[in-house]
């Protein structure tokens, strides 16, 4: 498909969804998946495809990645044959997955994108440099991700038609990037050690590669977790004595997000075109939840499986569909799918 059609598509989605309504009742299914100690679903796109990985029994160095092109079966993605720690964090409009694995246990991870098909490409880094992972696709095909250089250093990287581009961090040691939006903007974090202290801030690149510290006032510490459509960024920020989840808008306002009453936040997950937030929180008891923040601010707690543990993820369409992850009755980790009924 070429770009302008892409992104008349685009333009029009954005429309519709800005007006929709948003959901207010949930319910919540197991997705299938095959026999193994771990299964993940990350990512949800607004096909309702569906991306993840299992992690088989020891020695645990035998990832699979699995697509489900529905929530009633999956597909397993068995290329490249023989490599190690295949995992799998996104899927998009178009079926292309973003992840990555190692040819042989102990080799450098190579970041990696399949096709529809399950067919794979190796994406590219410079020589000598060590690790590279793939984290996000937007529907250009762009790819966000990191690659470690010869000295152990972490450094943001877009892959796109020309091959690798190493992004600017504007003179801090480390960058890491956590995802992609279809403007080609990045979201993530930077930073710095000395010694045993730690500096980090939220981050997001712009299209053309500028680099824009987010870091909000009054916080030690942050980190860009998600980026929609429109530039606005979803961030998790905490000092000494508190953390919480912020939406930056496109003017550089940021705003807090409730957490439900008596509940503890946890921790941010991603930002859809709506303005809803999946969220990670800890319950009384003490227990992970995953609730949904909506622009107005009001929150929906989603309902759980009887009998399951601690429930964490990430994965929110622009149609309010959720994927995540739980632990089961029988405390294996199993891969859940959150349908909007009304």
């Amino acid at each position: 498909m070429k770009k302008t059609s892409l992104l008349l598509t685009l333009g029009i989605s954005l429309v519709l969804l800005a007006t929709a309504l948003i959901a207010q009742t949930y319910e919540v299914k197991v997705l299938p998946c095959p026999e193994a100690d771990q299964t993940y679903a990350w990512a949800i796109n607004d096909v309702g495809q569906i991306v993840g990985f299992n992690i088989n029994k020891p020695p645990y160095s035998n990832y699979d990645v699995l697509r489900w092109d529905s929530s009633d079966s999956f597909i397993l993605i068995v290329n490249p044959q023989g490599w190690s720690y295949k995992s799998a964090y996104s899927i998009n409009n178009l079926g292309w997955i973003a992840g990555h694995c190692q040819e042989n246990i102990g080799d450098y991870t190579q970041g990696l994108v399949w096709d529809i098909y399950g067919n794979y490409r190796i994406l590219s880094k410079p020589e000598s440099w060590k690790d590279a992972s793939s984290f996000a696709i937007n529907d250009f095909d762009q790819v966000s991700g990191r690659i470690d250089d010869a000295a152990g250093y972490a450094h943001t990287v877009l892959w796109d038609n020309a091959g690798h581009h190493i992004l600017n961090h504007a003179g801090w040691e480390n960058s890491w990037p956590l995802d992609i939006n279809n403007l080609g903007q990045i979201a993530g974090r930077v930073w710095n050690r000395s010694g045993s202290v730690e500096e980090h801030h939220a981050a997001i690149w712009n299209s053309d590669g500028t680099f824009v510290d987010v870091h909000p006032h009054g916080f030690t510490y942050s980190l860009a977790r998600s980026i929609n459509d429109f530039g606005e960024v979803l961030l998790w920020a905490w000092g000494r004595s508190k953390s919480c989840a912020l939406v930056r808008d496109i003017n550089g306002r940021y705003r807090k997000l409730r957490v439900p009453s008596r509940w503890e936040q946890e921790g941010p997950g991603s930002i859809n075109n709506n303005g809803q937030v999946l969220m990670r929180a800890i319950s009384k008891p003490y227990r992970f939840e995953i609730y949904l923040v909506d622009r107005d601010g009001k929150c929906i707690i989603l309902p759980r499986p009887e009998g399951w543990g601690d429930i964490w993820g990430d994965g929110l369409n622009n149609y309010g569909e959720i994927v995540a992850v739980g632990h089961d009755p029988s405390g294996k980790v199993r891969p859940l799918y959150w349908k909007p009924t009304d």
